[in-house]
């Protein structure tokens, strides 16, 4: 009976450490790839100045400027991209020969460490749902009932998932 109930504890602790230690490659790698709001942020600026003065014209060095900005953020992104491909493929290879090595040295753990797998990627695929369900929910409240507190929290954890 314990020690049914200390594997069941020590694998679900084991499954929750992996599963956080996923969620801050997961951020890590996140942030190599997204650029968006740079972009977004360039644009925003002249539809703020647009929104102040009606009579506001892009001129055609700021044109040059934005495109020229963009063309930066796009090499950033690239230089990035290749940064998360390599570390992606260094990672694939060092976990590959783990499982192998790992395999063949303990033979009679391995449906164990397969089953402990499965209920890994079980407990961070409900964390996602639950934390998306959630989310959803209280974005769909917020702006039912115009409470931009909400709004603004919905916005912000969107982009921890």
């Amino acid at each position: 009976m314990y020690r049914e109930l200390f594997t069941i504890v020590n694998n679900l602790t084991i499954s929750i450490v992996s599963t956080f230690v996923s969620f801050v490659l997961l951020y890590f790698f996140k942030s190599l790839t997204i650029s968006t709001s740079k972009i977004e942020n360039l644009f925003r600026t002249q539809e703020e100045l647009l929104e102040k003065d009606i009579k506001y014209k892009v001129k055609k060095e700021t044109i040059l400027e934005i495109i020229n900005e963009i063309k930066h953020i796009i090499k950033c992104l690239q230089i990035k991209i290749i940064i998360f491909i390599v570390l992606e493929i260094l990672f694939l290879f060092f976990f590959f020969y783990y499982a192998i090595a790992f395999c063949h040295v303990y033979r009679s753990t391995q449906v164990s460490w397969i089953l402990d797998s499965i209920m890994s990627y079980a407990i961070s695929l409900v964390e996602v749902l639950a934390a998306s369900f959630i989310l959803a929910l209280i974005y769909k409240l917020s702006v039912r009932y115009k409470n931009k507190f909400f709004y603004k929290m919905t916005k912000f954890f969107i982009e921890w998932i």
